[in-house]
């Protein structure tokens, strides 16, 4: 991705800053596997899973109480709309979203602690907000199949 990011801006002189958030999409995958090869924990990468979903969710309750200014999208072009109901935001990150909802609901089945239920409901929550039925309804059928 770097190369591709340096190649672009020297054969066709884009800028780095929109290849390097062309990019940022899958920066979060690419934070796992370097954690994994540097033989981080577990728990220390589930403490980066828990501080990028809080953070996330920060980020994106600001960008929604200053909608529909845009703040923090890929295309700062691109007009937010509330089409479907709900102001529907690009926020690069929200991966750590589904990540957190899966610790979550990990966590209630290891512990049975009651918390751990209100806390993946309240992550759901904020699934269903970003209006993407795809990532809905994928994220709720992965939920179910951790109760069956």
């Amino acid at each position: 991705m770097l190369l591709s990011t340096f190649m672009a801006f020297v054969f066709n002189q884009q800028n780095i800053i929109l290849g390097y958030r062309a990019t940022m999409p899958y920066l979060a995958l690419i934070y796992f596997f370097i954690l994994k090869q540097a033989k981080v924990s577990y728990s220390f990468i589930e403490k980066v899973i828990w501080l990028y979903c809080i953070f996330y969710i920060f980020i994106w309750l600001y960008a929604l109480s200053q909608a529909p200014d845009v703040l923090f999208q890929l295309d700062m072009s691109k007009d937010i709309r509330d089409n479907r109901g709900f102001f529907r935001l690009f926020i690069p990150g929200k991966e750590f979203i589904y990540g957190g909802l899966f610790l979550a609901l990990n966590y209630y089945f290891v512990s049975r602690k009651f918390k751990w239920i209100i806390i993946s409901s309240a992550i759901f929550l904020v699934i269903i907000m970003h209006v993407t039925r795809q990532t809905i309804f994928f994220a709720f059928i992965v939920s179910l199949f951790f109760f069956f």
